[in-house]
């Protein structure tokens, strides 16, 4: 990928949830580098009300990348152990988010001894998570011609097939400590009359001091976080900005600066094929009442929802995703030509322009 693509900001995903998992999210990348000796060099998520972006960058995922592939160089048996280790944490960690929906909440310290032990196994478990996330360059690697017959290769095959179970179980299982600590906050807020969103904008310190003594920072702190605010981590320590310094470091690392030449883009061929069609992206649910049958479907990484109307188009590509994500489960099952990995394809493809799609040898999406 050429350096001034490394070197941008693009977006993961766009979700809805509360502060507090974010920053949770947020300090886990510090206990994933004391525990396995690397983290990703930088990351940011951008917040406004309930919505929240992930904001990757190339150069941090592929260094990334890099040091799992060595972690899993030097332990041989490691898809084996962290499949073990996933297993052992998600059992302690549902026990725990359990465990705080039975909390007597007139008894402040028992509250806030059960939240500081839930805080701390999400801590200890979200490492794992992010070690199953960030596969697709080791997929890529794996598609280089000099590597194809070496050893290491079954190790990372392996790997890419339990992180890919790992991922959906460790994911499921956060749904449910998360249901499951969003009731005890609610709770929580209505014994103390304060309005339970206000809580689930409070980092896990702050929700300590509150369950210990009542106290709350300052409205206009909380109300700024409702409005605006970026968490930034630059590999070292993490950050929670508001007003204009978040709107400042936003215009400063993420504003895109695609050069305008562009007219093809790689990705990872997921299920093989040639064919052309008009360009239909489709980055939210709407959009994709605009497909129609023999369309290129352009999208940042297909959903369940989209299964319907992925059967009229004629091939897909895709932002995000590597070997064994939705599209490339649902682009086997169809057998559409499919591109996965592209990074920016939905950014810098035209909507409605004639686009083709080489997966294949080329492995390229060009208009």
């Amino acid at each position: 990928m050429p350096m001034h693509l490394k070197n941008q900001w693009e977006k993961l995903v766009t979700r809805k949830g509360d502060f507090w998992r974010n920053y949770l999210m947020i300090a886990s990348l510090l206990s994933l580098k004391r525990e396995f000796g690397f983290t990703l060099p930088e990351h940011l998520t951008a917040r406004r009300g309930n919505v929240f972006v992930h904001w990757k960058k190339h150069s941090a995922t592929e260094q990334f990348g890099k040091n799992l592939i060595q972690l899993i160089n030097r332990e041989r048996n490691f898809a084996r152990q962290i499949k073990a280790e996933a297993k052992r944490r998600i059992k302690r960690l549902t026990a725990a988010a359990y465990q705080l929906t039975k909390t007597i909440l007139n008894q402040p310290k028992i509250a806030a001894r059960r939240w500081k032990k839930f805080t701390d196994l999400y801590l200890n478990t979200y490492p794992i998570f992010h070690l199953t996330i960030y596969t697709d360059f080791i997929e890529q690697y794996l598609e280089l011609p000099c590597i194809n017959h070496n050893s290491l290769t079954k190790n990372l095959r392996r790997y890419i097939n339990t992180a890919a179970i790992l991922r959906l179980k460790i994911r499921k299982s956060f749904n449910v400590v998360n249901k499951k600590a969003e009731e005890f906050l609610t709770i929580s807020a209505a014994r103390n009359h304060l309005n339970p969103a206000v809580l689930k904008l409070l980092t896990t310190e702050e929700l300590l001091i509150f369950f210990n003594t009542g106290a709350l920072p300052k409205q206009s702190v909380i109300d700024s976080r409702r409005k605006y605010c970026l968490l930034y981590f630059n590999g070292k320590q993490y950050k929670i900005l508001t007003g204009p310094a978040a709107k400042l470091l936003k215009r400063k690392i993420i504003t895109p600066r695609y050069r305008h030449k562009m007219r093809y883009l790689h990705g990872t061929v997921v299920y093989p094929g040639k064919i052309s069609g008009l360009a239909r992206v489709v980055k939210s649910l709407p959009d994709a009442k605009k497909i129609k049958p023999g369309d290129i479907l352009i999208t940042p990484m297909t959903t369940p929802n989209l299964a319907g109307l992925i059967r009229q188009v004629a091939a897909i590509v895709t932002d995000e995703g590597g070997l064994t994500c939705h599209a490339a489960i649902i682009a086997r099952e169809l057998k559409k030509p499919c591109l996965v990995g592209t990074k920016i394809a939905t950014a810098v493809i035209p909507p409605g322009k004639p686009v083709t799609v080489y997966a294949n040898q080329q492995h390229k999406v060009a208009w």
